[in-house]
């Protein structure tokens, strides 16, 4: 008889940032608020519009940050908050650029997507 077994369903949440940095783990599982935050957060600080970036939202966005403040500051917080500090905005830092951004797209690709299209045994 088939059944649901949710340890087959999802794949737990690695992490391994070496050789760049010593720092590897698991990404807690987030909250749905947790997520609605990330996607909050997310979407006020890049806005997209038509699927493309909706550039004057953005200059004031921009605009509308505190002074020392960057768009990156917002993005790795955001991040940091989705994985429960796991890994910390810090670590994140501390990585290469394109580090940071794999890492980024990472968990936008996994928090992001619809679900449904990655689960087995879905038409999605």
């Amino acid at each position: 008889m088939p059944g649901f077994s949710l340890a087959e369903s999802l794949d737990p949440l690695n992490f391994d940032f070496r050789p760049f940095i010593d720092v590897s783990g698991v990404i807690p599982e987030p909250t749905s608020d947790q997520v609605s935050e990330f996607q909050r957060v997310l979407f006020t600080t890049i806005p997209i519009k038509g699927g493309k970036l909706d550039v004057e939202a953005f200059k004031a966005h921009i605009a509308a940050m505190p002074e020392g403040s960057t768009v990156e500051d917002d993005l790795y917080k955001a991040v940091a908050d989705v994985c429960s500090g796991t890994p910390s905005v810090e670590q994140i830092k501390a990585l290469p650029f394109r580090g940071q951004r794999a890492f980024v797209g990472y968990v936008m690709g996994t928090f992001l997507a619809d679900p449904l299209s990655r689960l087995p045994g879905t038409n999605a």
